[in-house]
């Protein structure tokens, strides 16, 4: 069984304006460095008070080989309470080829509060299911589910062609939606087997910054119709987003009452979004 070992997270300087969220990883021996980086103006916001962010980076690798998973840092309670109590059993029962995962980790309470704030994540891909996810949550009726933050995770896909060149960046200008550039190198750590990782690269992203958000909404690739436990994990979204979800980081899958179509029909009744559609 593979060791995997994680270091306390830390930060550093990247360059005048950048700041980069670290923990040093250690699997069977071998040193790797996972970061998350982005603006400095977002340094108050980082997390070191646990490895929450970077349990969940590594998760997709550890159900794959089975792992020990230690670290001198500390877990929230309920996260690991929730992953060794359903998520894990739920995966070794219902998908094929998925490993144990063990942990030798300290717990800390949640305690941590963040600024309330709602975030979604957009990687360069489905860009109809991310305008549908903001086209939801834009009104004012939402109340808390408002959105107020759209996380770019940079270099995951090349921008599809199916809306208007910008349109993201566009429509979040319009609607007063604040735009985070950030970069991990998860992306590159996972390469072809990236649509095992998804959710959790985007999870990890926001847990990294949890002191900002208490909501994530993931845009839903597949109706819910279609759950299954296939090889991507968006096809079983709703299972990860309830476990990986704490009192104070809510995580939904935003969109799943409807496939792309529909989606799409339904953008293309509002004056607001119709445009941004080729």
């Amino acid at each position: 069984m593979y060791e995997i070992t994680i270091g306390k997270p830390y930060t550093t300087i990247e360059d005048n304006n950048t700041i980069s969220l670290n923990s040093d990883i250690l699997i069977n021996n071998k040193k790797e460095k996972i970061f998350f980086k982005l603006d400095k103006k977002y340094k108050p916001y980082l997390v070191t008070e646990n490895i929450d962010a970077f349990v969940i980076a590594i998760l997709p690798f550890a159900l794959e080989k089975g792992c020990t998973i230690k670290s001198d840092g500390k877990i929230t309670k309920r996260l690991l309470y929730q992953l060794r109590q359903y998520f894990i059993p739920c995966l070794l029962s219902c998908k094929e080829n998925t490993k144990n995962v063990n942990f030798e980790i300290k717990t800390i309470e949640e305690e941590i509060e963040s600024k309330n704030k709602v975030a979604t994540i957009y990687p360069g891909r489905n860009e109809i299911d991310n305008l549908f996810t903001i086209y939801e949550n834009q009104m004012q009726n939402v109340n808390t589910f408002k959105l107020t933050h759209l996380i770019k995770i940079n270099n995951v896909y090349f921008e599809n062609k199916i809306l208007q060149p910008n349109a993201i960046d566009k429509i979040c200008n319009n609607l007063n939606i604040e735009i985070i550039n950030l970069e991990t190198n998860l992306i590159k750590e996972y390469k072809e087997k990236r649509c095992n990782a998804y959710i959790y690269i985007y999870t990890a992203a926001v847990y990294s910054i949890k002191k900002l958000f208490n909501t994530l909404l993931v845009a839903s690739t597949y109706p819910i119709s279609e759950f299954s436990f296939s090889d991507d994990t968006a096809s079983y979204e709703l299972l990860i987003a309830n476990s990986l979800s704490l009192p104070n980081l809510m995580i939904h899958s935003s969109g799943g009452a409807y496939n792309r179509n529909r989606k799409i029909e339904i953008l293309k009744n509002d004056s607001k979004f119709q445009k941004y559609i080729k």
